[in-house]
């Protein structure tokens, strides 16, 4: 029973420390902040940017244009937790900004809601380039 509390704690804490970070990792230094755009990913873990292996990717300064994130999502849909792995999808971030980008649905579409994370406002609904296949 110690050992489970223990290891609740240490998550916990985990989770407090990643919730704290206050400013985005830098992916490219070489670009200027003003070129660059600050990328936050909800409920994703994303394994790739633009087909590099990448970890610890949750909120990052990336820079701008077309970019392509292959990730494992996880969508809450009708109460039930979906985990979609290896999921791409593509957007042109635009520099000076900043973004929240959320696995969801659309019209029984999986892929991911952008929006500005300022003023929350929905910029887009990006599908997956492939569909996933849930199974039972």
């Amino acid at each position: 029973m110690q050992k489970k509390s223990f290891l609740i704690l240490g998550v916990l804490a985990a989770v407090l420390l990643a919730s704290c970070q206050t400013a985005p990792t830098t992916w490219d230094y070489s670009y200027p902040e003003e070129r660059s755009a600050s990328v936050r990913f909800v409920s994703m873990v994303v394994t790739a940017y633009n087909g590099i292996s990448v970890s610890n990717f949750e909120w990052v300064r990336i820079p701008e244009g077309q970019t392509s994130i292959t990730a494992d999502v996880f969508i809450r849909h009708a109460g039930i937790i979906f985990v979609a792995r290896d999921m791409e999808f593509g957007f042109p971030f635009q520099a000076g900004r900043e973004y929240r980008v959320v696995g969801t649905t659309n019209d029984m579409r999986w892929g991911v809601s952008i929006y500005d994370s300022g003023s929350n406002e929905l910029l887009a609904f990006v599908p997956f380039i492939e569909q996933p296949q849930f199974t039972g």
